[in-house]
């Protein structure tokens, strides 16, 4: 079955730093400029197979779109928890 990493996402995702992510290819080079301990995190395990599925024509882009923007924020929100958790007492 032929890929399509070019497909564009319904709605481009603006990171942080500015950077837009606008195709099935951008979320994919996102996820891979990952730690390894981070791509072998079971919840990217499945973003990524769901960006796969989605170059495939195997799933929609909605469930794509869903998938990119999970993975933009996923690291945000545990880098906040683990930031609270290791704040010392005042």
């Amino acid at each position: 079955m032929p890929t399509d990493w070019d497909r564009p996402l319904e709605k481009p995702i603006i990171r942080k730093d500015g950077t837009a992510i606008v195709t099935l290819r951008d979320a994919a080079n996102y996820l891979l400029k990952l730690p390894k301990a981070k791509q072998s995190d079971p919840l990217v395990q499945s973003i990524t197979r769901t960006l796969i599925d989605a170059a495939e024509g195997r799933t929609s882009m909605q469930m794509a779109q869903a998938a990119a923007t999970l993975a933009m924020i996923e690291p945000a929100k545990k880098q906040t928890k683990v930031a609270k958790k290791n704040k010392a007492p005042a």
